[in-house]
């Protein structure tokens, strides 16, 4: 993940990077050795996050209030970026999230439409021990991990909808796995993800969702 991070910004690379890859180089080659020291991994998920954006031709800063700050077209997305790794935790990482955007929309100078997107990894919830997602072939592997994902925001609807800044039009459920096909007997790592935008029909919410959604087809390009 981190390499692939990396060779996105080597030609883009945003204001904050360096302060933010010195916090990720501080933490643990693997997930499993983390203890408490999880902080690594938190801003690990931001840099992936702030990739998506520049892949997609934003102007991303990571040096101001939000985790990401992506810009293009005089469209403004502040990114608050949360990895939730207990059931116990869920409600109270995403009441933090809102409330940071909330703070990060009202005190902004920047011009143009402003909106709010809140990002969670949720990969410790489905895969407390990292242990392989198995199917006969890699569109298996993803949709059974997708269907995964879609439990959980139903689960958690109620939560994810409670106290929701009207100017948050995304909240954006992320895994990063690792599976096995039986077939080819390959093993490999899913990147997969479920947006849950608001529901509009015309205006700056709808033109800024589906400025969005090239964003989220660029997971869909990931390795």
């Amino acid at each position: 993940e981190l390499c692939w991070v990396l060779d996105v910004m080597r030609d883009n690379t945003p204001p904050g990077f360096n302060e933010v890859m010195d916090k990720v180089l501080g933490g643990n080659p693997l997930s499993r050795d983390d203890g408490n020291n999880l902080n690594s991994r938190d801003f690990q998920f931001q840099l992936r996050i702030a990739s998506y954006f520049i892949r997609a031709g934003y102007a991303v800063d990571l040096s101001q209030q939000a985790d990401v700050i992506a810009t293009k077209d005089g469209i403004t997305f502040f990114v608050e970026c949360k990895r939730i790794k207990s059931p116990k935790r869920v409600h109270t990482r995403i009441k933090e999230a809102y409330s940071q955007l909330r703070r990060s929309l009202q005190g902004s100078i920047f011009c143009g439409n402003r909106f709010g997107v809140a990002a969670f990894d949720i990969s410790k919830i489905l895969h407390p021990h990292l242990g392989l997602t198995a199917a006969d072939s890699d569109e298996t592997c993803a949709l059974a991990v997708r269907g995964q994902i879609s439990k959980f925001r139903d689960e958690y609807a109620d939560a994810i909808e409670a106290q929701r800044h009207p100017r948050i039009i995304e909240v954006w459920l992320q895994v990063l796995c690792p599976c096995f096909n039986t077939k080819s007997g390959a093993s490999f790592v899913l990147f997969s993800s479920l947006h849950n935008p608001g529901q509009w029909s015309s205006g700056p919410k709808y033109d800024a969702y589906h400025k969005l959604v090239e964003v989220f087809e660029i997971v869909n390009q990931d390795p």
